[in-house]
């Protein structure tokens, strides 16, 4: 069983993804496996994935009919391995230091989650500027959001955080499987941020968060009411769990007012 299973969702990405496989083979610790979920890309990513299948033994390929970020993310987490999750979108890349530091802190703390922050990046000028959306306050503690309800409300980026696999498969947590690769962090990232007992923040910065991919799903106002289906999944989960509503059901509130507006 290896450490870390980290899942790379794929979707016509041939002009970024060897930056991201490179930067995963790069970190400094080693015990991991990388599980590539091609969706059905229409580019060169598949010969792409191929070859680097061929060349580092920890790299895992699967090639899938198109379904949907949701549907892929569900796949990869059912083939994972590793003690612990994590998630890279192949139009991103991420710092050598990132898993060994994460992973340091989940053992060291026995955490459900640990979350970091991020870069983000602007490839046509090469520039980053930091998120700055962890609250130094609550970093290199373990808290849960019982205790902090406003961790509820940070921004997902799921791909800035390692997860227990086990508290996954606990709590049953899933991606919904809606069309295409719109805001399926948004309900995933409530549900694991509130489930979870154990949670560790780090203002740290590891992850560069592509922010000029022209053919990434954010631009397409096509998919923009997808955030609804998140949310509605989020009023249904607290509506499955009348002890965790009592909490944040306001939280899901202000939420869901600020993504809408």
């Amino acid at each position: 069983m290896p450490e870390l299973s980290v899942i790379v969702p794929i979707y016509n990405v041939e002009k970024y993804l060897p930056q991201c496989l490179d930067s995963i083979l790069a970190q400094s610790m080693t015990d991991f496996e990388i599980i590539c979920v091609n969706d059905g890309s229409k580019d060169h990513s598949q010969e792409i994935l191929d070859a680097y299948k061929e060349k580092d033994r920890r790299i895992k390929v699967f090639h899938r009919q198109n379904s949907g970020y949701g549907a892929s993310m569900n796949f990869g987490l059912s083939v994972a391995a590793g003690k612990y999750i994590a998630i890279v979108e192949s139009d991103d890349f991420i710092a050598g230091n990132m898993f060994e530091e994460l992973l340091t802190l989940a053992v060291n703390n026995d955490a459900d989650i640990v979350k970091s922050d991020f870069f983000y990046y602007f490839s046509a000028k090469n520039q980053i500027r930091t998120g700055g959306k962890i609250d130094r306050l609550l970093s290199q503690k373990v808290i849960n959001a019982r205790r902090y309800p406003r961790i509820l409300k940070i921004n997902p980026s799921i791909w800035s955080a390692i997860y227990k696999r086990s508290f996954l498969q606990e709590t049953q947590i899933s991606f919904l499987e809606t069309p295409g690769a719109s805001f399926q962090d948004t309900s995933f990232a409530f549900k694991t941020l509130a489930l979870a007992k154990r949670i560790v923040f780090t203002p740290r910065a590891y992850l560069y968060y592509r922010q000029d991919n022209e053919n990434s799903s954010v631009h397409s106002k096509e998919k923009v009411f997808m955030i609804c289906e998140e949310f509605n999944e989020i009023t249904d989960f607290l509506n499955r769990h009348p002890d965790l509503k009592s909490h944040f059901n306001s939280v899901k509130l202000i939420k869901q007012y600020q993504t809408y507006m």
